[in-house]
């Protein structure tokens, strides 16, 4: 999963730092067309690379060990929508991606993290529950990944033998039943915050519901019987139901923001300058970045913002992706974001820790 933690090791600062984003067609055979991208990111990173002043030879040193992933990458293999790659200090960085993202190459001081930023807000776990009389099925599923828990229950004789379940014999067989379901769902639960999402007949929700006591099932669920779905098809339901809670928290931040803005507390800041030299120094605990903008430049705190382009001149890089990457390296969260969305129409809006 992507998150901060597994990212790390790119968020520091260097001279050089390529940042490279591969849309990828899993259902296109022919590999020719991802070869062909490939040499586009080589091609695009060499420029870079020149603009930013390196000579043929240390261009050609700097490249060699992308050059030689490149080499080796199989596209038969990678089956994903697309691929991020990075060239950092640490050597090279491979991060198949499970939505598309379009083409892009950056050869700046700080690895490209914005394309990522939707991703990593929209990859959050949740539990999905398929219950019905006499079967449940557990599955951790993100809007990208799904596999099944197994819950330990013994199944019906008729259902191992592929016959179709019998019915409940009355009402207190059914709330056995639940009750046990419940209580194992309980044990396993305990200790994990992920939300729960109900999959079952009205009948069965009613009860499970009552039984079970799981702080993590979310109120809305699925009214239906889950095992006339397959998992994928449960999985796009469930995720209809869930999709405003995978926004929530990029929306509380707007909220947020936009309350602070109308007190004019001086813990919100929209201007970009201010908001980069909060970042660097630690102080954002929450920024939204435009997705669909860039304003390049340079900024550090000695020299403070330089002279801004609305195309990358030299040792320009995206100004945003920089408040982005400081933030996440000093413990803050960040989003990307329609520039809609944003307060103001801004091109960054902030949380100040102080």
């Amino acid at each position: 999963m992507l998150s901060n933690a597994n990212l790390r090791d790119l968020f520091e600062p260097a001279e050089h730092v390529l940042s490279a984003y591969l849309p990828l067609d899993p259902e296109q055979r022919d590999i020719r067309l991802q070869q062909g991208r490939l040499r586009d990111v080589l091609q695009a990173a060499e420029a870079g690379l020149e603009r930013r002043g390196l000579d043929q030879r240390q261009r050609e040193a700097m490249l060699a060990p992308l050059v030689e992933v490149a080499a080796s990458l199989d596209f038969a293999e990678h089956r994903e929508p697309a691929l991020a790659l990075f060239l950092h200090n640490s050597g090279v960085r491979m991060l198949p991606l499970p939505q598309a993202v379009p083409f892009h190459v950056t050869v700046a001081r700080h690895a490209c993290i914005k394309p990522l930023l939707p991703v990593m807000a929209r990859h959050r776990r949740f539990w999905l529950l398929a219950l019905s009389a006499g079967r449940a099925r557990l599955f951790s599923v993100t809007p990208f990944e799904r596999s099944e828990i197994p819950l330990g229950l013994e199944q019906p004789a008729a259902e191992a033998a592929g016959e179709p379940e019998p019915q409940e014999e009355g009402a207190t067989g059914l709330v056995e039943e639940i009750q046990r379901v419940a209580e194992t769902l309980r044990a396993r639960l305990t200790s994990d915050p992920a939300p729960l999402l109900l999959a079952a007949e009205p009948k069965v929700s009613g009860h499970f519901r009552k039984l079970a006591q799981l702080p993590q099932l979310l109120p809305e669920g699925l009214s239906l019987n889950p095992h006339a779905f397959s998992p994928a098809e449960l999985q796009e339901r469930a995720l209809a139901v869930i999709q405003p809670l995978l926004e929530s928290e990029a929306q509380a931040l707007i909220e947020k923001i936009n309350a602070r803005l109308g007190a004019a507390e001086n813990t919100v800041a929209i201007r970009l300058e201010e908001i980069l030299r909060a970042a660097e120094e630690g102080r954002v605990d929450a920024v939204a970045v435009a997705s669909d903008a860039a304003v390049w430049g340079r900024f550090d705190l000695e020299a403070g913002l330089q002279e801004v382009h609305g195309t990358a001149h030299g040792l320009d890089e995206d100004l945003l992706n920089q408040v982005a990457i400081a933030t996440l390296r000093t413990g803050g969260r960040a989003f990307a974001l329609p520039r809609e969305r944003i307060p103001r129409a801004s091109m960054a809006a902030a949380l100040l820790r102080y």
